[in-house]
C-alpha cells in the first residue's frame, strides 16, 4: 500500500478558527494526499459551520468530530484518545492547526517506517517561521502576511538508533528534540496515551515527555535531513506564549505527583524493554531527567526571555540567584556528559531559493489579500 494510503493525520483544535481555515486551505491548494481526522474541541462555533460542509475544501479527505470543550488536559487526552482509536491507518501522525507540513516529508517518514519495523517513529527536519506585514500590507492576526521569516531547523535532528531502550533514552534526554510530531505507529502511539490518560498526569511538559520516552523506548527513531514541518512561532496559546513555562511549573502543587507517576511509568517501560531491573531503571530516568532539566533551565534563563527593564528589583535579584544555581547545573551537567550539551538560540533567515519555503511564503502572502481563503 502507497505511504499516503497507510498515514492519517489528527489536527486537534482549540479554537483558532482562522489558524484552522487556513491549514484547511493550504491542505486544498495543495492536494493533500493523507486522510486527516479532525479532533475540535473548541468552543468557537464557525468551525463546525465550515467543516461540516466538505464542499468547502473538496481536495481534502477528512472527517469532523466534534469533541466536549477541552477545559483541562484530562479532557484534551481523552480527545486524543478517542481520535486515535477512529484511526485506521497503520501510521499516525499529530498536528496543530498553525503548523504546515510538507507532504514529501510525511511520504518519506511513512515509507522509512514501512520499511523498518525495529523504527518506531521517523520525521525529516522541523523548521520554525514568523508571519509579519510589511510596507505594503498589514499582517492579518499572524496568520497571513507577506513578510515571512524561517529557520531551517530548530529541533536537533539526530537519529536514535542504538539497540538498547536505555542507551537511546539517554542520548534522547541529553539533546532532547520532542518525537510529539514524528509519524508514530498507530499502536504504540495509542498505547502511550492510553498510560497518559490512566495517570491523569496535569502537567503537560511532562506529559510530552511521556510520549516521547515511550517511543524512544518501544524502538529506534529515524529524523530525516529533509524538509517536514514548520512550526509557526508566537501564535496564541502556543507554548512561546503560555503563562507557565517548566520551570514555573516545577512550584506547582501537582508537579510532584506528576513526576513520581512520570518516572514509574517510564522506568517500568524500560526495564520492561530491556529485561532490566525496576529500581535501577527508576533511579536511570531520575539521572537523565536531572541531567535534562538543568540544561534546559540554564539555557532559557540565560536566552533573555525576560524583559528586565520591567522587573522589580526584587524579582531580578531573584532570577540572579535562580541563574547562578540553575547555570552551576548545567556546567556539572556538562561536564558529566563530556561538554556535550550546548546552548542554542533561534535566528530567523529567509532561505529565498528553497520551493517548499517558496510556496508556503506565497500561500501565507496571497492570503492577506484574499479573504476567501478562510
Amino acid at each position: 500500500m502507497s505511504a499516503d494510503q497507510e498515514l492519517t493525520i489528527i489536527l486537534t483544535l482549540k479554537d483558532r478558527a482562522s489558524f484552522t481555515f487556513r491549514w484547511m486551505a493550504y491542505a486544498n491548494a495543495v492536494n493533500f494526499p493523507f486522510k486527516i481526522l479532525i479532533a475540535d474541541g473548541g468552543a468557537d462555533e464557525t468551525v463546525p459551520g465550515s467543516l461540516s460542509q466538505k464542499a468547502n475544501y473538496p481536495d481534502v479527505d477528512f472527517e469532523y468530530i466534534r469533541y466536549p470543550y477541552d477545559r483541562t488536559f484530562i479532557e484534551y487526552y481523552d480527545k486524543v484518545m478517542d481520535a486515535l482509536a477512529n484511526v485506521e491507518t497503520r501510521f499516525v501522525v499529530l498536528a496543530d492547526n498553525d503548523d504546515f507540513f510538507i507532504v514529501s516529508g510525511l511520504n518519506q517518514s511513512v515509507e522509512f517506517l514501512q520499511s523498518h519495523p525495529d523504527y518506531s517513529a521517523c520525521r525529516g527536519e522541523v523548521g520554525a517561521f514568523l508571519v509579519s506585514g510589511s510596507e505594503i500590507y498589514d499582517a492579518v492576526d499572524g496568520v497571513y502576511g507577506d513578510h515571512v521569516e524561517f529557520v531551517p531547523g530548530v529541533y536537533h535532528n539526530q537519529s536514535l538508533e542504538q539497540d538498547s531502550a536505555r542507551e537511546r533514552l539517554g542520548s534522547h534526554f541529553l539533546k532532547y528534540a520532542p518525537t510529539w510530531y514524528e509519524v508514530h505507529r498507530t499502536d504504540q502511539l495509542r498505547e502511550a496515551f492510553r498510560v497518559l490518560r490512566s495517570l491523569e498526569i496535569s502537567d503537560l511538559y511532562l506529559a510530552e515527555l511521556l510520549i516521547s520516552g515511550f517511543t524512544v523506548i518501544a524502538g529506534k527513531v529515524k529524523r530525516e535531513p529533509d524538509p517536514y514541518l514548520f512550526r509557526q512561532s508566537q501564535t496564541p496559546d502556543s507554548g512561546f506564549t503560555r503563562k507557565h513555562d517548566g520551570f514555573d511549573r516545577m512550584l506547582l502543587e501537582t508537579w510532584s505527583a506528576d513526576f513520581q507517576k512520570f518516572v514509574e511509568a517510564i522506568a517500568n517501560a524500560l526495564a520492561s524493554a530491556d529485561r532490566s531491573s525496576a529500581d535501577e531503571a527508576r533511579e536511570f530516568v531520575r539521572e537523565i531527567y536531572r541531567s535534562y532539566i538543568g540544561s534546559s533551565m540554564i539555557q532559557r534563563l540565560s536566552a533573555g526571555e525576560f524583559d528586565e527593564a520591567a522587573s522589580s528589583d526584587h524579582d531580578l535579584k531573584l532570577r540572579s540567584r535562580i541563574r547562578r544555581v540553575l547555570r552551576e547545573l548545567y556546567l556539572l551537567a556538562n561536564e558529566l556528559t563530556g561538554g556535550r550539551l550546548r546552548k542554542t538560540r533561534m535566528k530567523f533567515v529567509t532561505p529565498v531559493s528553497d520551493e517548499e519555503f517558496k510556496s508556503i511564503r506565497e500561500f501565507l502572502a496571497a492570503g492577506s489579500t484574499d479573504a476567501s481563503v478562510s
